[in-house]
């Protein structure tokens, strides 16, 4: 991985069965996964990239949240993949090359920028480059407000599921989700315009929440849709059956649960949107320690082991454990149940042990390998 700077014009859907069409020529400064073989930026990888970099040297993540929100179209989309320029696209296949202005991808820049925020009020330090992030800070939220709100805006317009207050991914193909970010977990066998997607929804609830804390004056009416965009959480995505959140199909008046134990179902668990007393909470924490279904020796698996799924084809998100969800995991254990709560002391033992095991292992193969690898094998621990 590492920075990079790119220039260039991009590919993007026009519509169906016509030619994609290039878009101006834009700059962009992003981190990317991997320099040889991804050398372009990615939307969601990037609010977990500045994660990071915000702690390191804030000024280059504001530069950088800049640069992707100056990308984003007269709509408030930004493409998951920028690929500005011939020579970045001379690494992508030209299947993947145009981007289509209906597509999201996990909104996590908020994410980053609400990291920021926090460690800005917590600071008691004042030095010439605290005060110099702070005023950079200030100003870039001021100046970017309304375009962090459009995109906002966009992602509550065009990734509407088939009921109100239900979200969808679109661009779904039998096999894969590319837009979710988790590209082959199991989803529904047969895309449709019915499925209601239990991860979407919670990156909903949690970037609106977010927003509201970066911008009270609620221009998007944020405070009155969050709370219905929590009942459906709890009221249509909590499959009792199988103790767990999952996806849906609706067909009026049916509706069919999807559950899958892995990393959709914990989404929940993971942005910290299950009230600390609820019942629910123990049974994913029960879920998340079950050596037989998602628990290893090396992390949290993305796919439980007893899961038809487990292992196949790609085997990309159908079980190795990845480490932006392991984070996910403690960082969400460690701020919102650790403290309070019938369950903070299994949430602190489950907390301990995952980033015990998570972080020697880690080690081990960085030390092995030389490097830190985006995820790690779920029977031996080595990375890929």
């Amino acid at each position: 991985g590492g920075i990079g700077y790119w220039f260039g014009d991009s590919l993007r859907h026009t519509g169906p069965g016509l030619p994609p069409s290039f878009a101006p020529s834009r700059a962009l400064y992003s981190a990317v996964p991997s320099r040889p073989f991804f050398p372009r930026g990615f939307l969601w990888d990037e609010g977990f990239h500045n994660l990071l970099i915000s702690e390191w040297d804030p000024l280059i993540s504001i530069e950088i949240w800049k640069h992707w929100y100056d990308l984003m179209d007269e709509n408030g989309w930004i493409a998951r993949e920028q690929i500005p320029g011939s020579e970045a696209r001379s690494k992508v296949p030209a299947e993947f090359q145009p981007q289509n202005p209906e597509y999201a991808n996990p909104p996590t820049l908020i994410f980053s920028i609400l990291r920021l925020h926090r460690n800005i009020l917590r600071s008691t330090q004042k030095t010439e480059k605290d005060i110099l992030v702070h005023s950079s800070f200030t100003t870039f939220l001021k100046e970017y407000k309304n375009k962090i709100e459009k995109n906002m805006k966009w992602y509550m317009t065009t990734q509407q599921g088939p009921i109100p207050n239900s979200f969808r991914w679109r661009g779904r193909q039998i096999n894969h989700t590319l837009t979710s970010g988790l590209d082959d977990y199991p989803r529904s066998s047969v895309p449709s315009s019915n499925e209601m997607h239990v991860d979407l929804l919670c990156w909903m609830i949690s970037s609106g929440s977010s927003l509201l804390q970066l911008f009270p004056d609620d221009s998007l009416q944020l405070q009155k849709n969050i709370p219905k965009w929590k009942k459906t959480l709890e009221d249509m995505h909590w499959d009792e059956p199988s103790k767990s959140y999952a996806d849906l199909e609706t067909y009026t008046p049916s509706i069919i649960t999807l559950p899958h134990y892995g990393y959709i179902g914990l989404f929940p668990l993971m942005l910290g949107l299950i009230p600390k007393d609820s019942p629910r909470l123990k049974e994913c924490l029960t879920t998340l320690q079950d050596p037989s279904l998602l628990w290893s020796e090396y992390g949290i698996l993305s796919l439980s082991r007893k899961d038809a799924y487990f292992g196949k084809h790609e085997n990309y998100w159908r079980g190795p454990i990845w480490i932006n969800m392991n984070y996910l995991i403690l960082s969400s254990l460690h701020n919102n149940y650790m403290d309070s709560g019938p369950y903070s002391d299994l949430c602190r033992e489950i907390y301990t042990s995952l980033r015990t095991s998570l972080i020697d292992n880690m080690f081990k193969v960085y030390e092995e390998t030389g490097y830190i690898w985006e995820t790690y094998n779920p029977e031996d621990g080595k990375g890929k």
